[in-house]
């Protein structure tokens, strides 16, 4: 026998197994269609799903017809009202004016002191004296008295300073030099 033959044998009994396996199945799986023989219908309990359909389907007819109401009124509003002006937003706030050191401002060490016990107003104060006191802001960062958020506050005026001083030296580098 030639190996096609084989193979369309196969596909052939493969495809009756299929269909007689199928069938075997439906009519099991299917009650039969006539009512004596199989289950009794319960006619008390059809009826109550009707009555329920039917007061679903009047409640659902109502609530269409208040919504077709609710449109048309909506057009009819649509049509004859004036938009309302929309009101201007409103201005951003003013930037916080940045503080000064004072002419009779405390020397950096005593704010280094002030800072150690977790004043935030020396903090600030020594971060806008960088000039003097860059080193006792990293003596801070570096020392265990601090809580967490002045430390973090430090961080970020390091890190700003940083950037300054960054952003200085690579437009001192960019610009060409006097002659």
């Amino acid at each position: 026998m030639k190996a096609s033959v084989a193979f369309a044998i196969g596909l052939w009994t493969g495809g009756l197994i299929v269909a007689g396996v199928w069938l075997f199945h439906h009519r099991q799986s299917v009650p039969p269609a006539t009512p004596g023989s199989g289950a009794a219908i319960d006619a008390a309990a059809l009826a109550d799903d009707c009555d329920a359909i039917a007061r679903d389907n009047a409640r659902l007819i109502a609530e269409a017809a208040r919504l077709r109401e609710t449109l048309e009124e909506l057009y009819a509003d649509a049509e004859t009202a004036v938009a309302a002006p929309v009101p201007a937003p409103e201005p951003a706030p003013a930037p916080a004016p940045v503080r000064e050191i004072p002419a009779a401002a405390p020397s950096a060490a005593l704010l280094e002191e002030q800072a150690y016990a977790n004043t935030p107003v020396a903090i600030e104060s020594l971060v806008l004296a960088t000039d003097q006191s860059y080193q006792a802001l990293l003596r801070l960062l570096r020392s265990e008295q601090l809580d967490d958020k002045n430390r973090a506050a430090i961080e970020s005026y390091v890190a700003g300073i940083l950037e300054q001083y960054l952003a200085e030296t690579e437009a001192r580098e960019a610009s060409p030099p006097d002659r």
